[in-house]
């Protein structure tokens, strides 16, 4: 909503638990929203075709490398060791401090 694609480092100075951080992250990264961890229901048909949606899934053909940084600050140390702990679970360390 903000129209942020990643063209210039991205600075949240009040992170939290780093949802802004790993979502401008995964933008910059031309990466789907909620691809991580999520599990559907057709996933138990009896005709469901594993390897087909693993390769589907696992298609990062659309990545791009992301030239710049994301760094994310707060006054709660708690709230940055969350924002730590979830850009770890979304993998985007690289990308955010």
């Amino acid at each position: 909503m903000t129209g942020w694609r990643g063209e210039c480092d991205f600075i949240d100075p009040m992170c939290g638990s780093g949802t802004l951080l790993v979502e401008a992250a995964l933008i910059a990264r031309n990466i789907w929203p909620g691809v991580f961890g999520r599990h559907y229901d057709f996933e138990t048909w009896p005709d469901f075709d594993r390897e087909l949606m693993e390769e589907i899934y696992n298609d990062d053909s659309d990545e791009r490398e992301f030239q710049h940084h994301i760094y994310g600050y707060d006054i709660n140390i708690h709230a940055v060791e969350a924002s730590n702990i979830n850009a770890k679970a979304a993998s985007v360390t690289k990308e955010v401090t």
